[in-house]
């Protein structure tokens, strides 16, 4: 069984494997910067059609919104 820092390395190199040959790269819609790492994603209340908005955060954007929600 791999250690967790093992599970967290190939993690990270997945990710960056996976971002690297993306064929959409998409951006952060706080910073509006592309995505180089997974971020987040935040989904808006249902409205009343049911749909819900999808925005994609980055690692940085996330930290600050979570920070403000003492996460």
């Amino acid at each position: 069984q791999p250690s967790h820092a093992q599970k967290d390395t190939i993690l990270e190199q997945t990710t960056k494997l996976y971002c690297t040959y993306m064929a959409i790269q998409p951006t952060c819609d706080k910073c509006e910067q592309e995505l180089t790492e997974f971020g987040a994603i935040l989904l808006s209340p249902p409205n009343e059609s049911s749909e819900v908005k999808k925005f994609h955060l980055c690692v940085s954007c996330y930290a600050e919104i979570a920070a403000g929600l003492n996460l």
